[in-house]
């Protein structure tokens, strides 16, 4: 059992880098396309990878869970299709910081989604991070960019997506699970396409097979662990995630975080850290 954790750490981080690397290459290519237009290839492209390693590696996978599966595909699906056109509007730091909280609203959906009675703290933690991403949304009411909102619903999804993972990982292969979310990203996409579509460039397609390989490695990372070790653990992946991507905003795409966007930041940490700690010493007590 502890090997088995262990590794799933090490994968969660791996996860982490993947997911991090990939928002950073979805913001460059935002420059030319639109969200949902890199968000529908790297659909397509990650269907197209899970389907050639299962009929030719696995052969054949049996699908259980079909119902979790839907809820899986449809919430996963919207909420990344809102995510990458959160980052083609905002700094890269404010869309993947807003969406990677999803593990406070996945405490809350885990009461009604696998019956996990929430706690008073949990209301409590997620009230403070509302706060900290009202700080992060540096408000100027009437000029508030929809990415920011849409970033907060992509969380809101999130948290139902992660929440339908662990309890797909008890029956169903993580290559189900990642196939069921590029098929609702890839539906969900499809109505978001702008009208004025163009045929991107060799160097534009280059860069979609990329976050396509690099989205579909990270999302088969995140979603193993999940089988080993439990939610608020697996989620680790959302605050590791969200510190590279800053790094890598900061460093490569000169975006300055403010002195409103660090204290947001630290409420909204804050509050996945004190969740994270108390998931993880109630599962050790109910494994001893």
């Amino acid at each position: 059992m502890r090997s088995h954790s262990i590794k799933a750490l090490a994968t969660t981080l791996v996860a982490s880098l993947l997911f991090a690397s990939m928002a950073f290459l979805v913001k460059i290519l935002s420059f030319s396309l639109s969200g949902a237009e890199i968000l529908f290839a790297r659909a397509v492209f990650s269907m197209v990878i899970i389907w050639l390693v299962v009929a030719f590696v696995y052969k054949r996978i049996k699908i259980r869970n079909i119902n979790m599966l839907v809820v899986r595909g449809l919430f996963g699906g919207l909420s990344v299709l809102f995510y990458f056109i959160a980052i083609s509007r905002i700094p890269l730091s404010s869309a993947v910081l807003l969406a990677n909280s999803y593990p406070i609203f996945a405490v809350l959906f885990s009461a009604i989604i696998i019956k996990e009675k929430p706690n008073f703290d949990s209301v409590i933690v997620l009230l403070i991070a509302l706060g900290g991403m009202f700080l992060v949304l540096e408000p100027n009411f009437g000029k508030i960019d929809i990415g920011y909102l849409l970033a907060i619903i992509a969380a809101v999804g999130g948290g139902v997506a992660v929440t339908s993972i662990r309890e797909l990982r008890k029956t169903d292969s993580s290559w189900i699970i990642a196939q069921a979310q590029m098929i609702g990203a890839a539906f969900f996409s499809l109505f978001f396409l702008p009208s004025n579509f163009k045929m991107p460039s060799l160097t534009e397609w280059g860069l979609l097979l990329l976050i396509g390989v690099v989205g579909t490695a990270a999302q088969l990372a995140f979603t193993r662990p999940f089988k080993f070790i439990p939610t608020a653990e697996g989620t680790y992946v959302a605050p590791l995630y969200t510190v590279f991507a800053m790094l890598l905003a900061v460093l490569f795409l000169g975006e300055v975080l403010s002195s409103r966007f660090l204290a947001g930041a630290f409420l909204i940490f804050g509050g996945l850290a004190y969740l994270m700690v108390r998931e993880q010493i109630k599962f050790r007590k109910s494994v001893l």
